[in-house]
């Protein structure tokens, strides 16, 4: 459920995963730390930041729409609102997507994730830790890793905890090429 969390306890011993070419970095927690599990609660789309289009039904059954208007452009924006501080966590975002052909490279998409750090440092770009969605054009799943200090606002009227943004990049890096048509999603849930 929602309320269900996971307390690790001040100076609990970590690890980072051993690879071929790095040893695993090991630490000590210097303070207790929650691990929430997320209600996602708010899916809104907006072509000016302003005003907000509702897509909330997505995250229950499936209710198809189109995350941007065609071409897709900043400031165009996807909007997950939830119901908890998932400061410092590791977010899974399942999403469930038409293959619609949006013109991109899948590896490498011209997007921009951000949380909301509240009125002093507004949007904070995140990153994104993996995609299997090809940038939202297949079934998969995105997980984005949070920053400390997310902090709640209101969205005409729709309040979360932690808010994210997404928004296709205007001008990508050399090389790599625009969305040419807004990805189709089905349903969003989301893990951590």
């Amino acid at each position: 459920t929602p309320d269900r969390r996971a307390i690790i306890p001040i100076w609990t011993q970590v690890a980072t995963e051993r690879t071929e070419t790095e040893e695993a970095v090991v630490f000590t927690t210097d303070a207790q730390a929650q691990v929430l599990l997320p209600a996602l609660r708010w899916m809104l789309t907006s072509a000016d930041g302003e005003d907000y289009a509702d897509h909330s039904d997505a995250l229950k059954d499936e209710a198809p729409f189109d995350v941007w208007s065609n071409p897709p452009q900043s400031p165009q924006a996807l909007y997950l609102g939830f119901d908890q501080d998932l400061s410092a966590h590791t977010v899974a975002l399942t999403v469930r997507c038409d293959q619609v052909g949006i013109g991109i490279d899948p590896a490498k998409p011209p997007w921009q994730w951000e949380a909301w750090r509240g009125d002093e440092l507004r949007w904070e770009q995140i990153q994104v830790l993996s995609d299997s969605t090809a940038g939202l054009n297949q079934n998969g799943e995105i997980k984005l890793i949070l920053p400390y200090r997310c902090q709640p606002t209101r969205l005409q009227l729709r309040e979360a905890r932690t808010w994210l943004r997404c928004s296709p990049v205007s001008k990508p890096a050399p090389g790599e090429e625009p969305y040419a048509r807004s990805p189709r999603v089905r349903q969003v849930g989301a893990y951590t």
